[in-house]
């Protein structure tokens, strides 16, 4: 991540201000290469970001999967009939819980 170091700013910030949680919202674009596979190098990121939390004494809220932008929802995405759909966000959540939040304490995820 580019600007690594004024997120670092931001969470000192809001810690400095009293907050004491962090929700962040994720999207399908982002976080799944395909109905089956999770992008990696974004859940590495998001472990990143997990940590800092820790560091500063932070919580993490994590939100998604969202399409919030349409122009960033992958084709394949849109194909899907609704209980695919499903299927993916649990195989999203799923990574999330095994590779990124299994052992934080401050990690909270739940789904949109």
């Amino acid at each position: 991540m580019k600007e690594w170091h004024t997120v670092e700013e931001d969470f000192a910030e809001m810690k400095q201000l009293g907050a004491n949680v962090v929700r962040i919202h994720l999207q399908v674009s982002r976080f799944m290469k395909s109905a089956n596979e999770t992008n990696r190098d974004s859940l590495a990121q998001l472990a990143r970001l997990l940590a800092l939390a820790e560091r500063t004494g932070l919580y993490l809220d994590i939100t998604g999967l969202g399409c919030y932008d349409k122009r960033d929802v992958p084709r394949w995405y849109n194909r899907l009939k609704e209980a695919e759909r499903w299927e993916v966000q649990a195989r999203f959540w799923q990574a999330v819980a095994v590779v990124t939040c299994s052992n934080s304490p401050r990690c909270s995820a739940m789904t949109l």
